[in-house]
């Protein structure tokens, strides 16, 4: 199903705006336990910062989600495990 919808929207991306939608090689990841979620969740936030982009994942326009807030998100980045 996810192979279907990434080739769907990457047709009609390619179509209207000319470039790729998702880069080669690209593997969706299952996470299994909080220290995993954490850990991918840490390294989100702190890509903005690593980049030189912003002092902190907190002061970065374009970090979160429809779901979580960004100080959500850093609360999840605490393992719990």
């Amino acid at each position: 199903m996810i192979k279907a919808a990434k080739q769907y929207s990457a047709f009609y991306f390619m179509k209207r705006k000319r470039t790729r939608l998702w880069q080669r090689y690209g593997h969706e990841r299952v996470l299994r336990s909080a220290i995993e979620r954490a850990a991918t969740i840490r390294y989100i936030l702190d890509n903005p910062v690593n980049a030189g982009w912003s002092i902190g994942p907190a002061n970065y326009p374009w970090l979160g989600s429809a779901c979580y807030s960004v100080v959500e998100l850093i609360l999840q980045a605490t393992p719990s495990d």
